[in-house]
């Protein structure tokens, strides 16, 4: 009986070695740095980082990045006794710009076993404003007028304090509100009231200020890796009550707009020099820039679209229905 149970203790003993040393499949947890607005997006300005994870206490890690292994150049980590790793890869040259793949390879006792691939965006590239165009109702003396802003990728932070007017003249005129309110996106209308619109005149145009708290989900601007640069050659809304009726008049005659609805074709003459066409959808969000006077527009979506051209220092607005 003794040595039955001697043989079965050891038998237990043997499973339990076995089934300690068993591999467990890696998992990446985490980068450092991850900046920005989140912390655990996996989107950073950081081009030298350290993976985290855990995997087989005391099993080696090789890092495959790309589809290209650590191992063939004989590089590894090793798990602690509790299963964590970390890679470092700050010795080594820095990531690029992009999205970057990386598995966890987890080896012991001649067995091997892949992490689920991990994407890492490495962003260094400081946003900016593209253009500030001029959205406005046809009326000929709008109380407000709305600015697109837009930028080149999403931005966190947007406030009304971010902006400034250029007024010329004796206009006068204030920045209302932004839209979406949340600050967050690659493009916002800023509205502006107007103060006198039938007694003023000049013209308003919209700026962005210089070091402002803006930054990009990678966490560059706000003064971490640069400022978004102010952008101050966006288009000017021109009032003048005594010859804007007369004005906006004389170019709604001049250009025609018409939408073909069996073949989705918007085709715009004119009689004057059109300098710039845009469409934008009801959000005001700017979905063609252009200076054709033909357009397909089979590829957008059912709803209502707004028509600006730009004429002579002009604008004229229309909406369309496809």
């Amino acid at each position: 009986m003794k040595k039955t149970n001697i043989l079965i203790t050891l038998f237990v003993l043997f499973a339990y070695q076995i089934n300690a040393h068993a591999l467990t499949k890696p998992v990446i947890t985490s980068i450092t740095t991850d900046s920005g607005i989140s912390v655990s997006d996996y989107i950073t300005n950081d081009t030298s980082i350290q993976i985290h994870g855990t995997a087989t206490p005391n099993s080696q890690i090789a890092l495959k990045i790309n589809g290209f292994s650590t191992s063939l150049f004989g590089v590894y980590v090793i798990t602690d006794s509790s299963g964590n790793f970390i890679f470092d890869l700050t010795p080594y040259d820095p990531l690029n710009d992009g999205t970057t793949t990386f598995i966890a390879e987890s080896s012991l006792g001649g067995e091997s076993m892949d992490s689920d691939p991990k994407s890492v965006t490495i962003d260094t590239i400081i946003p900016e404003v593209t253009s500030i165009a001029v959205v406005t109702p046809s009326e000929t003396q709008p109380t407000s007028i709305n600015f697109l802003v837009n930028f080149s990728e999403k931005v966190n932070n947007i406030s009304a304090d971010d902006f400034e007017l250029t007024l010329t003249n004796s206009v006068g005129a204030s920045i209302n509100s932004i839209t979406p309110s949340s600050g967050t996106g690659s493009n916002v209308i800023v509205n502006v009231v107007i103060s006198n619109p039938t007694v003023d005149s000049g013209t308003i145009r919209l700026d962005l200020k210089a070091n402002t708290n803006l930054i990009d989900p990678a966490g560059n601007g706000n003064g971490t890796s640069g400022y978004v640069s102010a952008f101050t050659s966006g288009s000017s809304y021109e009032l003048n009550p005594t010859t804007l009726s007369n004005s906006s008049a004389e170019l709604k005659k001049a250009i025609t707009i018409y939408y073909n609805t069996s073949n989705s074709n918007l085709t715009i003459t004119s009689k004057k020099i059109i300098d710039h066409i845009a469409i934008y959808d009801v959000c005001g969000k700017l979905i063609i820039s252009t200076t054709e006077k033909s357009i397909n527009l089979n590829y957008l979506k059912t709803g209502v679209y707004i028509v600006n051209i730009g004429s002579e220092g002009k604008l004229f607005s229309k909406k369309i229905t496809k």
